[in-house]
């Protein structure tokens, strides 16, 4: 497991070979697109992303990330706070053939 900032570079399929796990928090301010719908960039958005196959073989990268976010109230047009949660698995293909070919 590693722990700290996303690596800039990464090769995928050491990662997967690996069955490497990158866990950490990246700052909303970094989040260009999603700080400019809230009402303040302040926070954290912690991430957890596990590299390895799927039981049918195919190379994924299972993830899930967590923020609390400060959004603009459309009653009373004050900051609230909002949780954002999502979990997701990637699969990791060489063509857009074996991408068509993915499970749902």
């Amino acid at each position: 497991m590693s722990t700290g900032p996303l690596p800039r570079h990464a090769d995928i399929r050491k990662f997967i070979l690996s069955g490497a796990v990158l866990e950490g928090e990246i700052k909303v301010s970094d989040l260009e697109r999603l700080s400019r719908a809230l009402a303040d960039d302040s926070g954290v958005l912690a991430y957890s992303l596990s590299f390895g196959r799927s039981e049918e073989g195919i190379a994924q990268i299972a993830g899930e990330i967590k923020a609390t976010v400060h959004v603009k109230c459309e009653r009373c047009l004050d900051k609230m706070a909002t949780e954002l949660s999502s979990t997701f698995t990637l699969g990791v293909v060489h063509s857009d053939e074996k991408a068509r070919q993915l499970p749902e």
